[in-house]
This record gives C-alpha cells, structure tokens and sequence, in this order.
C-alpha cells in the first residue's frame, strides 16, 4: 500500500506542488519577508493561503483527521507567531518553518513512517485543544495590533 501511495503522490501535482511551497517558503524566506513586508498581519495571512494544498492532501488523498489536526496547528502557529508586533514575529517566523514540518508530516503518513504516525494519531486530542488556544491567542493578538495601530494613529491626530 506505501509504495502505490507514494508513485499515486509522486505524480500529484498538488503533492509537487506542496514540495516546492516548502521549498519557496521556508528555504528562500519568502513566509517572514512577506510578513515583513505587508503590515499589520496582511503578510502573515496571505502566506497562510499557500497552506491549502496541505490541507487537501491530508483531508482528501490521506484521509487522516489527526494528521488534518497537525496540519492546522502548525498553520495556525506559524501565523499567530508572524503576529507577533515589532518584526519579532517574522524574525521568529526565520525558524519555524511550518511548510517544511508539514511537509513532512504528510512524507511521514505517505511512507507510512512509524514514528510520525505513531506521533501525530496520539497527539490529536491535544492538537484540536491547540487548535482552540491558537485560535484565543490569534484573537488577542489581532486585538493587540489594532491596539498599537489606534494608538500609533492618535499619535498624529
């Protein structure tokens, strides 16, 4: 099964282009500049666009809700994490390199990698009340960038 799995992956254009995101994102930089370079969080969610693919491969080729469960944390770490004001989130956001861990989440579950497997299914329970917290904090934060906008605009006025 593995090995049909991985030739049916192999010739997905969305599995290619999963790899070639990670590549762009995480070796070139291209997830922090952006965040660097669109203000206020814009950057941050429009990166976060280029997750979808993953997402599909796990829900729709996969199959795996716990993997699916991983995913979105990672996605939902990466951009609470390039929230974080005063570009101490998109140099953070240097080292987190949530494509390439995803990436390898879904290598793990194509191979039918134990380790990864073993991992992920036992840590989908906390991963959905991840999910939870990540979707509090991203509130806050957003809260807190509005904040600092409003008062930075007073400054001004």
């Amino acid at each position: 099964m593995t090995t049909e799995l991985r030739k049916k992956m192999e010739t997905s254009s969305t599995y290619q282009l999963t790899r070639k995101i990670a590549r762009y994102m995480d070796d070139y930089y291209l997830d922090p500049i952006a965040g660097f370079a669109l203000p206020a969080g814009v950057g941050d969610f429009i990166t976060q666009l280029f997750s979808i693919p993953y997402l599909y491969i796990s829900i729709a080729k996969i199959k795996s809700t716990p993997l699916t469960l991983a995913i979105i944390c990672n996605i939902l770490l990466d951009f609470m994490v390039g929230l974080i004001p005063f570009f101490i989130g998109d140099l953070a956001d240097i080292f987190l390199k949530s494509y390439k861990k995803n990436l390898i989440l879904i290598e793990g579950f194509i191979d039918n990698d134990e380790k990864i497997v073993k991992e992920v299914n036992g840590k989908a329970l906390i991963m959905g009340i991840a999910i939870f917290v990540l979707l509090f904090l991203i509130g806050a934060l957003i809260y807190l960038l509005v904040w600092i906008i409003g008062a930075i605009g007073s400054l001004f006025s």
